[in-house]
């Protein structure tokens, strides 16, 4: 067993002890496929949880030389997520910000090529008016519990459908849903 593996292993024998919200292993190595296949340099995540979704895309960041930014407000799932990147070796593709992501997002310079909520649901909307015109054209942005908490989203889902400078796919029976859209063009200025 590599050290990528004991971690992501440890990190699900946590959350089954603590229920910490994260990824199933099916969505991760679908965020680390993803990441790959578009050649992500610049990745953020929003709801870092204990880590085991940044770790999906810290793998791939590594061989994509690129760089993660993940955003938690739980200073205990920050600091766990801290010692699982720490433990994992990958800690050097990963920024983590403990706070708030609408308040936060602004503070980041440069375009993402791949942005993925799995925070606070109710606050999808406000995190996709922060970050539609950080994400570059054909960058993906997925969004993970569109069918599980889809009330709790429905503002967002309804913005995000409507929204002509995206191509939106929902998956709803993989995983708890997951929406992937990509960016078709630049917002007009």
């Amino acid at each position: 067993m590599t050290k990528l593996s004991q971690v992501f292993a440890e990190i699900i024998e946590y959350n089954q002890k603590e229920l910490c919200w994260i990824v199933s292993p099916e969505l991760g190595k679908f965020l680390y496929k993803k990441a790959l296949a578009i050649k992500a340099k610049k990745i953020l995540e929003i709801g870092t949880s204990i880590g085991y979704s940044g770790l999906w895309f810290a793998w791939a960041l590594k061989k994509n030389h690129g760089i993660l930014y993940t955003i938690e407000s739980n200073k205990y799932r920050f600091a766990s997520a801290e010692k699982f990147f720490q433990k994992s070796r990958l800690a050097k593709y990963i920024v983590q910000i403990k706070g708030h992501a609408p308040e936060d997002i602004p503070r980041i310079k440069g375009k993402w090529d791949l942005v993925f909520f799995d925070a606070t649901k109710c606050e999808h909307i406000l995190y996709f008016q922060a970050i539609k015109d950080k994400l570059r054209k054909h960058g993906l942005l997925i969004v993970d519990n569109v069918e599980s908490h889809k009330e709790a989203m429905k503002n967002f889902l309804e913005t995000i459908v409507n929204d002509e400078n995206f191509e939106v796919n929902i998956f709803r029976d993989f995983d708890k849903g997951i929406l992937v859209a990509r960016k078709i063009k630049p917002l007009a200025t």
